[in-house]
């Protein structure tokens, strides 16, 4: 019981990392940089804001589906 809970952990551990570790990073980078244009209102922040959520969806994405994908693949 304890050796297979073991295996599993050891298992899903790297992908879970793999999955937390870039979404923490993103959204410290969307923090400051919220914060950075909260403090300069204009057309170029706001677009700048824009453009960096979606990127990081994007990225979000991207990472899920290939962490996934490697998961379901091994």
């Amino acid at each position: 019981m304890l050796n297979t809970l073991i295996q599993t952990i050891s298992t899903y551990l790297p992908a879970l990392i793999m999955i937390l570790v870039p979404i923490l990073i993103i959204l410290f980078i969307i923090w400051l940089i919220l914060k950075l244009a909260k403090s300069s209102i204009s057309v170029f922040g706001k677009l700048l804001k824009w453009g960096v959520i979606i990127f990081v969806a994007v990225i979000i994405f991207w990472s899920f589906v290939n962490v996934l994908g490697g998961v379901v693949g091994a």
